[in-house]
């Protein structure tokens, strides 16, 4: 059974599933067509989970107490989204909103969110619904795949529109 971090560890400057590829030529492959690391997608998906968690979770530290109890974490996919709520319970993090699949059922809508923190995206993009949006960091993991790699991480504030609003204009089941 996969346990996140478990094959994350070094085994000559490469996980030991990560090793075992490249010595038995294995070759990357992925089941949604998109752009691939060294690993076959199926691996690839699984690394830099915790990584990512501690990440955001050094953003989220880095606001003032009263910020954080206002604060959520805004994924754009269920994978990134359930990362940061299976590291709740060892990291501080904030609660999760996500916009994808049944993710999007879960917002809680009478919350109240002056700040959020987005996993991934650009600026310009975050800029139509925010005020202030500002890179805080950047989550990097080699194994994973191309699209979960260098994910900038967003410290934003000022939401120009209600969150019933961001929460029907974001919802995707792709």
């Amino acid at each position: 059974m996969y346990q996140p971090g478990r094959f994350e560890r070094s085994a000559g400057g490469r996980g030991r599933i990560a090793h075992s590829f490249f010595v038995f030529d294995v070759r990357a492959s992925t089941a949604e067509n998109k752009e691939l690391a060294e690993l076959p997608q199926f691996y690839a998906d699984m690394f830099g989970w915790e990584g990512m968690a501690k990440d955001v979770s050094n953003v989220y530290k880095s606001l003032r107490e009263d910020e954080k109890r206002t604060t959520v974490v805004f994924c754009n996919n269920y994978g990134d989204a359930g990362t940061i709520e299976y590291y709740r319970k060892k990291y501080e993090l904030p609660p999760v909103i996500c916009s994808h699949n049944n993710y999007w059922y879960w917002w809680d809508l009478d919350m109240k969110i002056t700040n959020i923190i987005i996993i991934g995206g650009n600026e310009e993009d975050h800029l139509s619904s925010l005020e202030e949006v500002k890179v805080a960091a950047i989550h990097k993991s080699k194994f994973a795949m191309p699209y979960e790699n260098n994910l900038p991480i967003f410290i934003c504030r000022g939401l120009k529109r209600s969150v019933m609003e961001a929460h029907n204009l974001t919802k995707h089941y792709d």
